[in-house]
C-alpha cells in the first residue's frame, strides 16, 4: 500500500513539475510578446511625437508668415491711401479755376435757366457741367460763382445730388428706350417749304432753321411732323399735323410720352438772356404764326427773349419754369377747347393772360395781316406809277 501511494505521489509530483514548466514557458512567451509590443508602441509614440513637434514647428512658422503678410498688407494700404490722397491733392491743385473762369463757366451753363429758383438752377448747372465731362471738383468750383454763395460742403452736396440725378436718368433711359423720331423724306423738303411760306404765311426766317434743325419735316408716310423737345433741347416726342385741319391742331406721334417735351422756339434778345415773355398756343403752326406776328409788330426781333410754345396738353406744362415768368400770353384758339385750356393754365399760373384771336386761329390773323400788307404795298406801287 505504501509503495502504491509512493508511486502515485511521485507521479503527481512529476505532473505538477511538468505543468509548472509548461506554465512558465507560456508565461515567458506571453511576456516576450508583450515586451515586443510595448517596444513597438513606444517607438511609434516617439515617432508620432516627433512628427507632431515638426508639424507644430511648421504651423508656428506659417502663423508667423501670416502675421507678417497681414502687417505688410496694412502697411501697403496705408502707403496706397497716402499716395491716393497725394494724387487727389495734386489733381485738385490742377483743377483750380480763377474767379473769372468760374464766373464765365457759370454764365455759360446757366443759359436759359434764369427763370428757375437759384437752387434748381444751380442743380441744373451742375448736371450740365457733369454731362460736359467736367470733374466733380471743378463743378463745385463753378458753383462758387452762384449768387447763392454756397459753402464748400453745400456745393459738394449739390454736385452729389446732380450725380444721383444723372444716374437715375441713365437708369430710367435704360428701362425705357429713347424716343426715335419718324424718318424724314428729304425729297419733300421743298414741298413743305412752299406750303408753309405760300399757304400758311410762315417766312423763310423761321422755315429754314426749322428744317435745318430737323424740327419740322415731312416723314416717309407724307405726314407733317413737328418735334417736341425738353427745355434743354433734347428731342422727346413728335406731333403729327394734318394740313387739312382748320384749327391746325396736331396729334401725338406714338411713343411721344416717354418724357416731358413741347414744340417751342425762342426769339429776341441774346441767346443766354433770361426769358421774359412766353406765348402758349394750341399748335406748332400757331406758335410759328405768333412768332411772325410778334416780329412784325416790333419791326424785327422782339426786344426781350421770348418763347413761343405749342401746348398739346394743358395739364402737361413746365410749371416750375413758367411760374417765375410774369408775362405769359394764353394765345389758344378762339374755340371751346382753347377757352378750356386757358382756364386750366390760369389755375396753375394766375399771372397768365388770355389773348384770343379775332378769328379761329392766329394763323388766320397772320394770313389776313399779310394780305392787307400786300394790298397796301400794291396801292403804293400803283400810286408811284401815277405820280410819274
Amino acid at each position: 500500500m505504501d509503495a502504491v501511494l509512493a508511486t502515485e505521489l511521485q507521479s503527481y509530483l512529476e505532473k505538477r513539475a511538468i505543468s509548472s514548466i509548461s506554465d512558465y514557458i507560456e508565461q515567458s512567451t506571453v511576456e516576450s510578446a508583450l515586451t515586443e509590443t510595448v517596444l513597438e508602441l513606444t517607438q511609434q509614440l516617439s515617432q508620432n511625437q516627433q512628427q507632431l513637434e515638426a508639424g507644430r514647428t511648421i504651423f508656428d512658422d506659417l502663423e508667423a508668415a501670416i502675421v507678417y503678410l497681414e502687417q505688410l498688407h496694412r502697411s501697403q494700404k496705408t502707403a496706397d491711401a497716402i499716395a491716393l490722397n497725394k494724387a487727389q491733392t495734386l489733381a485738385t491743385d490742377k483743377l483750380k479755376l480763377t474767379p473769372n473762369q468760374t464766373a464765365e463757366l457759370y454764365q455759360y451753363y446757366s443759359a436759359d435757366l434764369q427763370n428757375l429758383l437759384v437752387t434748381d438752377r444751380d442743380k441744373e448747372i451742375a448736371i450740365r457741367a457733369l454731362l460736359d465731362n467736367k470733374p466733380s471738383e471743378e463743378v463745385e468750383e463753378i458753383l462758387f460763382a452762384s449768387p447763392a454763395g454756397w459753402t464748400t460742403d453745400e456745393a459738394r452736396e449739390l454736385v452729389l445730388i446732380a450725380n444721383n440725378q444723372l444716374a437715375s436718368d441713365r437708369e430710367q433711359k435704360q428701362r425705357s428706350p429713347q424716343f426715335i423720331p419718324p424718318p424724314e423724306d428729304e425729297s419733300l423738303r421743298p414741298v413743305l417749304q412752299h406750303f408753309l411760306t405760300q399757304k400758311r404765311g410762315i417766312t423763310n426766317f423761321l422755315v429754314h432753321p426749322l428744317q435745318q434743325q430737323g424740327l419740322g419735316y415731312i416723314d416717309q408716310h407724307r405726314n407733317v411732323v413737328f418735334i417736341k423737345r425738353s427745355l434743354n433741347g433734347e428731342k422727346s416726342g413728335a406731333l403729327v399735323w394734318d394740313t387739312a385741319r382748320l384749327d391746325n391742331r396736331a396729334f401725338k406721334y406714338p411713343d411721344s410720352d416717354r418724357s416731358e417735351g413741347w414744340f417751342h422756339l425762342k426769339l429776341g434778345g441774346e441767346a443766354d438772356d433770361k426769358i421774359e415773355r412766353v406765348f402758349l398756343c394750341d399748335s406748332p403752326i400757331d406758335a410759328l404764326s405768333m412768332a411772325e406776328i410778334d416780329r412784325d409788330g416790333h419791326k424785327g426781333q422782339p426786344p426781350v427773349r421770348t418763347m413761343y410754345m405749342a401746348v398739346d396738353d394743358p395739364n402737361n406744362l413746365p410749371v416750375e419754369f413758367l411760374r417765375n415768368i410774369s408775362r405769359i400770353g394764353l394765345a389758344f384758339n378762339n374755340d371751346d377747347r382753347g377757352n378750356e385750356a386757358a382756364l386750366v393754365v390760369q389755375s396753375m399760373l394766375p399771372q397768365a393772360k388770355r389773348i384770343a384771336p379775332s378769328g379761329l386761329t392766329w394763323n388766320e390773323i397772320l394770313i389776313e395781316q399779310q394780305r392787307q400788307q400786300q394790298e397796301e404795298l400794291e396801292q403804293k406801287q400803283r400810286g408811284r406809277g401815277f405820280s410819274r
